[in-house]
């Protein structure tokens, strides 16, 4: 599946583009792994399946798959409530809820399974990985997340003592 971004302030208005799922998803786990106090990635059962279908997929293509392991997308397409590119905002034909489907902005929701470093704040670290996905996807792809769902599955306190924090 595709994501449709509108290219905004584009000469054309009809200009946009799409980004795979995988992509969003390996930009998302990039980011969240490089929060302070994110231990890893944390693969739940739902991911699991999804994380073998997704890397049997890439081996038979002849690509490597990116890590995307505890990271889930998805998208509902056309779903946002206004035009992705209204030609005139008073025009009632396109004011929000005018319009088809295809002339919508898809909505992308991401969700994040992780584990924390046993050593630091829940809440701040789920904040931060929050913020980090939603500015991350936003630069690499263009794409503003409705929402960004974090997950603690597991606190590490290993980890953290090998780290020499304890």
């Amino acid at each position: 599946m595709t994501v449709r971004v509108p290219r905004r302030g584009a000469a054309d208005p009809r200009c946009s583009w799409s980004v795979a799922t995988p992509v969003v998803a390996a930009v998302a786990a990039d980011a969240a792994a490089g929060v302070a106090g994110v231990a890893r990635l944390e693969t739940g059962v739902v991911g699991l399946i999804g994380s073998a279908v997704h890397q049997t997929r890439q081996r038979l293509a002849g690509t490597t798959p990116a890590d995307v392991d505890g990271v889930r997308v998805r998208v509902e397409p056309g779903a946002a409530g206004a035009p992705v590119n209204p030609a005139d905002p008073a025009d009632p034909e396109d004011a929000v809820g005018a319009g088809d489907a295809e002339d919508r902005e898809d909505v992308v929701d991401v969700e994040v399974d992780i584990a924390l470093d046993g050593f630091d704040q829940a809440a701040a670290v789920t904040s931060a990985v929050r913020r980090a996905v939603r500015d991350r996807v936003a630069a690499a792809t263009g794409i503003r997340l409705r929402s960004v769902c974090v997950t603690v599955l597991d606190v590490s306190v290993d980890d953290a003592v090998a780290g020499g924090r304890a």
